[in-house]
Formats: structure tokens, sequence, C-alpha cells
């Protein structure tokens, strides 16, 4: 059998001598010195040991010379954007917020209105829940409450996640629940409502210590927000299962000196091993406000990254990221927004625009745009069969091209899913995963 290189190897540079070798389908991951990079890339493989060859088979870095590749990864990306195994919702009970953020790109493009889901609607979705679980055969069900601010409604919520755990409970579904909000009203007695529902992620957006949480993030009347959300957290974090809150911050160019701050205040509150942190970019948002001045772009967005996650592990809090392919949840049939009227959505970033509405939950079919969300990456640019981050960038992000370019079904390279960013998840990865080989071998990341 002819073998030849994986289109999709991905090598980083670590010293003269070595280098990290990753295949972007396979996730295969593994150290490797120039020699044998060498052999690889010139398909020199007869000078490679044969157990190292066989090794680098297994492992997808070499692979047969009649394998198309592409068609092998359109094959796996379409069974996973087809599957419903687990079936998706991320259910917002309303437009509105309390906070004021000034990066929200859900204000900034007037997404946000007090716009309240009704009991009314609450059934409807239950019950569009319920026929989805059921037409698919589904195993999972996974309900993410969002907004706006979800907990500035929650009944609704609540009794949708109540119905939807009795109907689970009778036909052998597991269900699990997450919210992602912003702390300022996530009190003890909603988480512990929450846990009622196999909570399994709580998302806190944090943007640093007070001084400079409170002018990225106040409540609309100008009061600062950090206070009553560390409070809620403090109260709140013994009921929940360690690593289950996750504290996020988006970092841009006017706080990202200051994250250290964040974490050693966190850690000094004994929160280190019971929580994960999330560092965040804001991006996508339209270019004629002053946000865009201010966000990470390129390398330097690479950069930053690899700076603030080294420092956050070296504090020792966990970096997370494991080597995956990508496929955004916009592009998968199982997975679904759905707003408090009850209209159905695909990517998060476009919600509130009903240009992009699927159907509403009272509709009996999907409406003409559903189709071009599923078949995006059907065909895919010349560019994209030619980049070996294929998998990776999984044909990019929708609501990325659609402030870019007015279209979101048009594949574009992202930032934060570029090779530079690839090359700095991967090496932040390896420090976790192996900070002691690298010490043998003399290499400092």
């Amino acid at each position: 059998m002819e073998l030849c290189k994986s289109r999709f190897n991905f090598f980083i540079p670590l010293t003269d001598n070595y280098y990290i070798l990753y295949n972007t389908f396979s996730g295969a991951i593994t150290f490797i010195d120039k020699e044998a990079k060498n052999y690889i890339e010139k398909g020199d493989f007869s000078k490679i040991p044969p157990a190292m060859l066989n090794y680098l088979q297994k492992q997808g870095f070499i692979v047969p010379s009649n394998l198309d590749e592409i068609k092998r990864y359109q094959y796996h990306f379409f069974k996973n954007v087809f599957s419903t195994e687990t079936i998706s919702y991320t259910i917002l009970t309303t437009y509105d917020c309390n906070f004021a953020c000034i990066y929200c790109y859900e204000r900034l493009m007037n997404m946000t209105s007090p716009v309240y889901m009704d009991l009314s609607t609450a059934k409807q979705v239950v019950e569009y829940i319920k026929r989805g679980a059921k037409s698919s055969n589904c195993k999972k069900i996974h309900i993410l409450l969002y907004g706006g601010e979800p907990l500035l409604n929650l009944n609704p919520a609540m009794y949708i996640l109540e119905n939807i755990r009795r109907f689970c409970l009778k036909n052998d579904i597991e269900l699990i629940s997450s919210i992602a909000t912003n702390g300022s009203l996530m009190t003890r007695e909603v988480i512990k409502k929450l846990l009622n529902y196999n909570l399994r992620g709580v998302q806190v957006t944090i943007d640093g210590i007070r001084e400079i949480h409170d002018k990225r993030r106040p409540f609309k009347n100008g009061r600062g927000s950090f206070d009553i959300i560390m409070k809620n957290i403090i109260d709140a974090i013994d009921l929940l299962p360690p690593k289950v809150l996750v504290i996020r911050s988006n970092i841009d160019k006017t706080n990202y000196k200051d994250y250290p701050m964040l974490l050693d205040y966190l850690a000094d509150l004994g929160l280190k091993d019971k929580i994960r942190i999330d560092i965040g970019f804001p991006s996508g948002i339209p270019a004629d406000i002053s946000c865009p001045v201010t966000m990470l772009k390129g390398k330097e967005l690479a950069g930053m990254t690899f700076e603030l996650w080294k420092v956050a592990m070296e504090k020792g809090f966990e970096f997370w990221w494991e080597p995956s392919n990508m496929i955004c949840a916009a592009k998968r049939v199982a997975s679904e927004a759905i707003d408090p009227r009850g209209n159905v959505y695909k990517c998060w970033g476009l919600i509130a625009d009903e240009r992009f509405c699927v159907r509403n939950i009272r509709e009996d079919k999907y409406r003409p745009i559903f189709y071009e969300y599923i078949t995006v990456n059907m065909s895919l640019p010349q560019k994209c069969k030619e980049c070996n981050i294929l998998p990776f960038c999984g044909g990019g992000c929708l609501y990325e091209s659609y402030t870019r370019t007015g279209n979101p079904f048009n594949i574009i390279c992202t930032d934060f899913l570029s090779k530079e960013m690839l090359e700095t998840k991967i090496k932040l990865y390896m420090i976790r995963k192996y900070r002691d080989i690298l010490r043998e071998k003399g290499i400092i990341l």
C-alpha cells in the first residue's frame, strides 16, 4: 500500500531540533525531531523506523495515498451535523438585560428589548421540544438558559425545565441544563432550583477586579455590579460540584494587563479549585462603533491568548481546551435557539433578526433559510480544501461572516479560528499535559 503524509498535519516548531506534530482531523498530537519531520514532509518513509512508522499511520499522520482526505473529512463533518443523539435548545426567556456592558453585541445591534416569554409560549416550547425529541429518538436533551439576562424572567424557564424533566424520566432520556448569566440575580435559592435539573454549567462574566469590571459591566443605572456578583458566587459555590461554575472574562486592549490581578483575587478567596476560568475576546462587533478599536486581532490576539493562559496556569488555574474538530452548533440539525416569542434561530449572534429565523415553534415546517445553515459546508471553496486547519476551523463563524460581509453563509477566515490561534492552543495544551517532558528536553514555552 502506497503511503503519503496527511494534508491535515500541522507542525509547530519548539527548538531547532524539536517540533509538535498535530493532525487537525484525527486530533493526534506528538513530539517529533527535525529528522523525522523532514522524512514525513518529503514522503521518505523508508527511513522511518518501523515501530514509529506504524505509530504515525495509526495516529493519522501518514495515510494511504489513494485516500481523499477532504471527502473523509466531509463525511465525518456531516455525520455530526445530522446526529440527533443529543438535541440542544438555547432558551431565551427575555431579550431584556439589567446591564449596560460597553461591548455587548446584542445591545449594539439593537437585540435587547423588554420582550419577555409568557407562560403560554413556555407551554408551546415544551411541546415543541417534546416533538423534536420524539422525532429524533434522542438520548439526551440539553437546555441552556440564555438572554438578555435569563434570570430576569425565571418562571417560564422553570416551567420548561420541570416539564421536560418529567418527559425525560418517562422516556429514558437524560436531561442536562446550564445557564449563561451576568450573575447579578444568581442567588443561592436560584442555584438550588436549577440543581434539580442536572445543572452542568453556570457561566458568569467578570472582566477584572472591581474598578475595571464596574466600568465595563455596570447596571443600566451606572452602578457597579462587581460586589453583588461576587457575593452571589461566594454564597452559592458550595452548592455546585467543582468546576461547574465558569468565570469568563472578556479581554481587550484596555484590560489585559490587569487580568492577573483578578486571578489573584479569585485564588485568595479559595475559588481556584472550585471554578473554571475562561478567557474570551469580544469579536464580531460592527466596525462603525468604537469597540473594535480596542479589540485584539490576528497575531496580537493569539499572543495575548498564550500570555494570559500561561499566567493563569502558573497560578494554578486549569487550561481546559482539548484538541478536537470544530463543528459550529449553528450548522447542526439538533441545535436551536428559541426566543421569547417562540421564534427559532440557529446562530446565537443572529438571534432577533427575523431574516435569519428558521421557523416559529407554532409552524409545522422549517423555512427555506434553515437549509442554508445545514448545507453551508457542502461546497467548500478551494482555499479551504487546501488548508491544513480545516477540521479545526470547521468552515468558520457564521456571525463573524455576517458582520464582515453581510452574508453569514460566506465562508471566511476568522482570527479566533486561525493558524496562529491553533498554534497557541496546542502549545498551552502541551504545557498543561506534558510539562515534565518539555523540561526534560530543555524546551521552555
